[in-house]
């Protein structure tokens, strides 16, 4: 309590109880914010396992109508095989890009030359289901 000139009381916190205060709130946001930033990015990591699944959907149903894989797919575009459409947008990289993957990743999309195969390269910053953090291939049989 605090006493004044005419000998009056009144309740009030202490500088130090202040500064207690801000520290704890200051550490609480630091915390949650750590843990916020790793939720963040192991979504992103989620996210581009999935696009890769939609993909990989869309090309095994353009392969059984047509016997070979296209040429090329380009993120943000429509996969047609004409006349039916396997994909609205194939999906696009999910930014922001996060440590161990070059700032300029993106799925890498690759077919030989009479694209009986294809290859999907991408980078996941850290390990989802049984993916570890790094450089990971799907394939018409699965991703590794």
């Amino acid at each position: 309590m605090t006493k004044f000139a005419n000998n009056k009381s009144f309740p009030a916190f202490t500088l130090i109880e202040v500064l207690i205060a801000l520290i704890i709130v200051a550490f609480l946001a630091t915390a949650s914010l750590i843990v916020f930033a790793k939720v963040r990015r192991q979504t992103r990591d989620s996210a581009r396992v999935s696009d890769v699944l939609q993909i990989q959907a869309a090309l095994a149903a353009y392969h059984r109508d047509f016997g070979v894989y296209p040429s090329i797919i380009t993120g943000g575009m429509s996969l047609v095989g004409s006349p039916t459409l396997y994909m609205e947008t194939v999906p696009t990289y999910q930014t922001p890009v996060d440590a161990p993957c070059a700032s300029d990743s993106s799925y890498l999309y690759s077919s030989p030359a009479n694209y009986t195969s294809y290859t999907i390269q991408f980078c996941i910053s850290s390990p989802v289901s049984n993916l570890p953090a790094g450089i990971s291939t799907a394939t018409a049989s699965g991703i590794r």
